[in-house]
């Protein structure tokens, strides 16, 4: 994410669909939340130096947000983290602004 001011707040919003889909050694699957545990992703911002800026850790939704207020300008590395179980597929979607 390119960064032109050190003064402009920025907002970065990481979001993911509800359906997660899984497998086992016999068949695949596609279920919703109600079955099984919503994708657990964290978002993540670091500076053009590679120090951690901030991160957002929503448990319970299927979208993460931060605000932050750059001090430098340069290009910023949005990191997004999976905690779910590896056998879990998330499609997600970041927007910054």
């Amino acid at each position: 994410m390119s960064v032109s001011s050190s003064d402009t707040l920025m907002r970065v919003s990481l979001s993911w669909i509800k359906i997660s889909k899984f497998f086992n050694s016999e068949h695949e699957s596609t279920t919703t939340i109600n079955s099984y545990s919503l994708a657990d992703l964290v978002l993540a911002i670091y500076d053009p130096n590679g120090n951690f800026v901030v991160s957002s850790n929503e448990i319970y939704t299927n979208t993460e947000i931060v605000e932050f207020v750059p001090t430098i300008a340069g290009n910023y590395t949005i990191k997004v983290i999976n905690y779910t179980p590896s056998e879990y597929n998330a499609y997600f979607g970041v927007a910054w602004y």
